[in-house]
């Protein structure tokens, strides 16, 4: 399936309602800033160095490049996969999430089921697991972390 380009100009002309810009399934490569509080369909695209505001949501099966910065508070559902050097503040993720090398989770963050997670990614305090998920070698925790 092709995705729809969604450049800055579309981007700016999407309807916020209940206090979250509603952002549809779409290629949002060449966007690198999101404001707070988005709302992004399934499957979406994301490119390198992006950063996101608080709050956003992102629905099932979206890939980000690497590099991406999330502020605190979002929510990423099912099956989401993340570029290298990607980090986090205090997010939550659903089941089958993906991390690639070198993500950082700075706190409070909470995983589901079935998340993997590769080379040397790090977890600070507050952060806990769901059964099932996987962690390849050189990844670090907090003295806090509840698995």
């Amino acid at each position: 399936m092709e995705l729809t380009e969604i450049t800055q100009e579309i981007f700016d002309t999407l309807l916020v309602i209940d206090g979250f810009k509603q952002c549809p399934t779409g290629d949002y490569s060449e966007i690198k800033k999101f404001p707070n509080s988005c709302y992004f369909g399934n499957n979406c695209k994301f490119g390198n160095d992006c950063e996101f505001g608080i709050r956003c949501r992102f629905d099932d099966h979206c890939n980000f490049g690497n590099n991406c910065a999330f502020d605190e508070n979002c929510r990423f559902f099912d099956g989401c996969k993340f570029g290298e050097h990607c980090t986090f503040k205090g997010s939550y993720f659903d089941d089958w999430c993906e991390f690639d090398v070198c993500c950082k989770f700075r706190s409070d963050c909470e995983f589901g089921r079935n998340c993997s997670f590769w080379f040397d990614c790090t977890f600070g305090a507050g952060c806990s697991f769901q059964e099932d998920c996987e962690f390849r070698d050189g990844c670090s925790f907090d003295s806090d972390l509840k698995i």
